[in-house]
């Protein structure tokens, strides 16, 4: 049948639109990629100095100090403490030097005390009573333990105990399973 051919069926061409019309030349692309396409011209590339930065701090620092007129302002107003830092502090000259003492008289005979020295004890020697004599040990040691070789003694550990403890279910188990019926049928409910 002619609808059912593969033939490929003739169509007519589409028409282009054609192009806009323009009304200014095309952009060659944005200002900075494009040299010499701005309303200026570009720059040369001038570098900078090493030490441009410190050259300008100096000439800075230069004109301010001459703009000095004097040295730096001392205002005497500022908080002081109310006493001196240094007590002996003094603004009066110091005294003469003193005349050096005259020689010593040298004693030729010994000196003697006026009264015989003092015996220990009688508060002479910051106690009342001489030094104390030894006296008896009052310890004596206690009797000794009576040991069994055969049985020795127990002692319980110190301190809160802990016990196993057993799982209802197990409780159950045993309270309804025992020697004397552990071959009959288990009911299929556990009575408590």
């Amino acid at each position: 049948m002619k609808a059912m051919s593969t033939q490929a069926v003739p169509k007519k061409g589409h028409p282009s639109p054609g192009r806009n019309i323009y009304t200014s030349p095309p952009k060659k692309g944005a200002g900075s990629s494009y040299p010499n396409v701005t309303l200026s011209k570009t720059d040369l590339y001038t570098p900078d100095r090493y030490d441009r930065a410190k050259e300008l701090l100096q000439s800075e620092t230069a004109t301010n100090r001459s703009k000095f007129k004097s040295g730096p302002f001392k205002l005497h107003l500022h908080p002081k403490d109310y006493f001196h830092g240094n007590p002996y502090f003094s603004n009066k000259p110091l005294p003469p030097a003193q005349k050096p003492l005259p020689a010593t008289k040298q004693f030729l005979v010994p000196f003697k005390p006026s009264s015989p020295t003092k015996q220990i004890g009688g508060m002479k020697a910051g106690t009342f009573d001489l030094y104390p004599s030894h006296s008896a040990d009052p310890y004596t040691p206690g009797r000794p333990k009576q040991v069994n070789p055969g049985h020795p003694t127990f002692w319980p550990a110190p301190g809160p105990k802990s016990s196993p403890v057993k799982s209802i279910i197990t409780l159950n188990v045993n309270r309804v399973v025992n020697s004397t019926n552990y071959a009959a049928p288990i009911p299929p409910i556990m009575t408590v």
